[in-house]
C-alpha cells in the first residue's frame, strides 16, 4: 500500500520540547505518524503540502477533567432524570467529536453526572476501532459514593423521601460499608473502566452537603485504594479539604481532583509522593503563578518523531477564545462549561473558559492549528 504523505508549514510552532514558540518549522507527516519535525524537512513526491503559515501550531491538548453525558450543562441537572441512557451515549459521542474538533486529542471522563450506564466505553471503544472521529477517551464510568453525597444527585428530591429513595436506586456505586465497596471496584474493572473515582467531600453543585464533609469512612476508603491496586488500577478522588487530601495520600491515593481548601504542607506532600493534582476550576494567571510548581513532576508531551498525528485541524477564528492552553505545559487543557471573563494587564481581553486542567496519560499528539483572535472590548 502506498504512503501517504503530508507537509504542514506552520507559522509559529509549541514543539512541547522546548518553552520557546519557533517560527519557519515544517512537520512531516508519513502516513498517521510524525516523520520529522525541523526548518527543513524532506518532501516525498505527491505529498499534500498545508499551509499553516498563519497558525500556531501545536501538540494536541488533553483535558484532565470532563463529564462528558450531557448536552447542555445549563440544563444538566434536568438531563439526569428526562433523558434515556442511550440519549447520555450520544451526548458522549458529540462531546468527543467536539473536544477534537478544539483540539483536544485526548479526554478524561471522571464519572458520570447524568448516567448510570457504560455509554462511555461504548464510545471510546468505538472512537479506538475508528467508527467515527473523536478525542481518545480514559475514562472512569461511575464515581464511587455514599447515600446523600456529592455522587448522589437524588439528593435534589430529598424533600420527598420516598422519590429520593427510588432514584438513589439509580446510582449503580452508591452504596456503603467496606465489603459494598471492595465488590464494586471489582465491577468496574471488570467492566473495563480505566480508574477508579472516589467522591470523598461534597461539594458546591449538590444542595445537602458541603466541600468539608467527609463523605466515605476510613475503612471504606482504604478498601476502595486496596482494591484497586490489586487489580492494577489506579484511583482519584474528589476532595476539597486539606485534612482528607492527607489522609488519603497516607491511604495510598493515586492522584485528586480540585484541593480547593489545601495548604502549602499538602502541596509539598503531593509534589514528594509524585501524585497528580487536577485542578478544573482555576483562573489561568493562578494555574501560570502558583499550580505548575505543585505538579513540577508532570510531563509534557513533545511533538517528535513517532508520535501519532491523528488529525490536522485549523480553529476557525472566534471573537472570544472556546480553547485555551498555557506554555508551561501544553498538554494542560481546559473546558468550555463555565463561560468567564478574565482580565490581563493592559487591554482587557476575553477567553470564554479558564477551566485548566493536568495532563496523566498520552500515547499519541496530534496536531492543532490555532488561530487566535483576542476581544479588545466587551465581555
Amino acid at each position: 500500500m502506498n504512503k501517504k504523505y503530508q507537509v504542514l508549514r506552520c507559522g509559529r510552532l509549541y514543539d512541547g520540547v522546548t518553552q520557546e514558540w519557533k517560527s519557519g518549522q515544517s512537520i512531516l507527516v508519513e502516513d498517521h505518524l510524525i516523520a520529522e519535525v525541523d526548518s527543513e524537512v524532506s518532501v516525498p513526491e505527491g505529498a499534500d503540502i498545508i499551509d499553516l503559515s498563519d497558525c500556531q501550531v501545536t501538540p494536541g491538548m488533553i483535558d484532565a477533567h470532563m463529564h462528558m453525558d450531557y448536552f447542555d450543562w445549563h440544563t444538566v441537572r434536568e438531563e439526569v432524570y428526562t433523558q434515556s441512557e442511550e440519549a447520555k451515549t450520544l451526548a458522549i459521542a458529540r462531546c468527543a467529536e467536539k473536544a477534537l474538533c478544539r483540539g483536544f486529542t485526548t479526554v478524561r471522563h471522571v464519572g458520570g453526572i447524568t448516567s448510570n450506564g457504560y455509554g462511555v466505553l461504548d464510545v471510546k471503544r468505538a472512537i479506538e476501532q475508528g467508527y467515527f472521529p473523536g478525542s481518545r477517551i480514559v475514562a472512569a464510568p461511575m464515581f464511587l459514593c455514599s447515600a446523600g453525597s456529592h455522587g448522589d444527585l437524588s439528593q435534589g428530591f430529598a424533600r420527598n423521601p420516598l422519590l429520593s429513595q427510588k432514584l438513589q436506586q439509580e446510582r449503580l456505586t452508591l452504596g456503603a460499608g467496606k465489603d459494598y465497596f471492595v465488590n464494586a471496584v471489582r465491577e468496574q474493572v471488570k467492566y473495563g473502566s480505566d480508574f477508579l473515582k472516589i467522591m470523598a467531600t461534597g461539594g458546591f453543585f449538590t444542595p445537602y452537603d458541603t466541600p468539608i464533609q467527609q463523605q466515605l469512612n476510613d475503612e471504606e476508603l482504604k478498601a476502595i485504594m486496596d482494591t484497586a491496586h490489586a487489580l492494577g488500577k489506579t484511583v482519584t478522588a474528589h476532595v476539597y479539604t486539606n485534612e482528607l487530601m492527607q489522609k488519603l495520600i497516607a491511604f495510598g491515593i493515586d492522584g485528586m481532583e480540585h484541593g480547593s481548601l489545601m495548604n502549602r504542607e499538602t502541596a509539598q506532600l503531593i509534589e514528594e509522593k509524585g501524585l497528580y493534582l487536577v485542578l478544573p476550576s482555576i483562573k489561568l494567571e493562578e494555574l501560570t503563578a502558583t499550580c505548575f510548581r505543585v505538579m513540577s513532576s508532570t510531563s509534557t508531551f513533545p511533538l517528535s518523531k513517532g508520535h501519532a498525528c491523528t488529525r490536522t485541524f485549523k480553529l476557525p477564528r472566534f471573537s472570544k477564545v472556546s480553547g485555551c492552553c498555557t506554555s508551561t505545559a501544553l498538554s494542560a487543557g481546559c473546558t468550555t462549561n463555565t463561560p468567564r471573563t478574565n482580565k490581563f494587564k493592559g487591554k482587557r481581553r476575553s477567553i470564554r473558559s479558564t477551566d485548566m486542567s493536568i495532563p496523566v496519560a498520552s500515547d499519541a499528539i496530534a496536531v492543532a492549528c490555532f488561530r487566535i483572535k483576542f476581544c479588545t472590548g466587551g465581555t
